[in-house]
């Protein structure tokens, strides 16, 4: 087997794992958005919610400042409204605090394997690129051989001669081209980084009971008080 024969499969191999992560990685992208729309309608529930028990404060301010004595009926209603919208506000509260659990546990992942994806790219890329330099000396070494003699005939020093053909070279290179949309790997997390040491510092203390628990326990913990 030939040397070229070897790097041909090699890459065909490096392009169809990679491929394939990147289309593992992505599958998880519905996932995601599903998690963040169910977030933000929690989030939206429970502002609602306060916003209703805010106005049966307001009522209730409202009577206390009229003056006005409130019947036993009224009273109990309020009480009454006052603990089911505390308790659904509480209850959302804890559902969006298990929405960020499973968010971040998946935004980690996601985190991870992006990270492992990308050196796949990197190795195709430096395979590839080798014979598109031996094509640009190739064609380019009697032209540049042209200029880097007259420079230096020309009064121009070693260095200079150098770096006048680097800028040159510089000048002609499009560094905002983009690369091939199938090697495009789109960061689904943003500006998200783990943080394995906090989170493990948080889960310790509410195992030694000298923090609050979060999520759906900490109701749990209310319930049996």
């Amino acid at each position: 087997m030939t040397e070229q024969t070897q790097t041909t499969d090699n890459i065909e191999q490096l392009k169809a794992e990679f491929q394939q992560k990147k289309a593992d990685y992505l599958a998880k992208e519905s996932k995601l958005k599903g998690l963040e729309s169910e977030k933000a309608k929690a989030e939206e529930m429970k502002a609602a919610l306060e916003n209703e028990l805010q106005e049966i404060a307001n009522k209730t301010q409202t009577a206390i400042n009229a003056d006005k004595f409130l019947t036993a009926d009224q009273y109990a209603e309020m009480k009454s409204a006052d603990f089911n919208l505390k308790a659904k506000i509480d209850y959302y509260q804890a559902l969006i605090e298990e929405l960020d659990e499973r968010l971040y546990v998946l935004k980690a992942e996601l985190f991870r394997e992006r990270y492992d994806i990308l050196p796949y790219r990197k190795d195709i890329f430096l395979i590839e690129v080798k014979p598109l330099i031996e094509q640009f000396k190739k064609n380019n070494a009697d032209l540049l051989s042209d200029i880097y003699t007259l420079l230096i005939n020309g009064g121009y020093s070693q260095n200079s001669t150098i770096q006048e053909i680097n800028d040159i070279v510089e000048s002609i290179i499009n560094t905002d081209k983009a690369i091939n949309s199938e090697y495009e790997v789109d960061n689904l997390i943003g500006d998200f980084r783990p943080q394995p040491t906090l989170r493990h510092q948080q889960k310790t203390l509410e195992e030694m009971g000298r923090a609050e628990p979060r999520g759906f326990k900490r109701l749990i913990k209310n319930l049996l008080k």
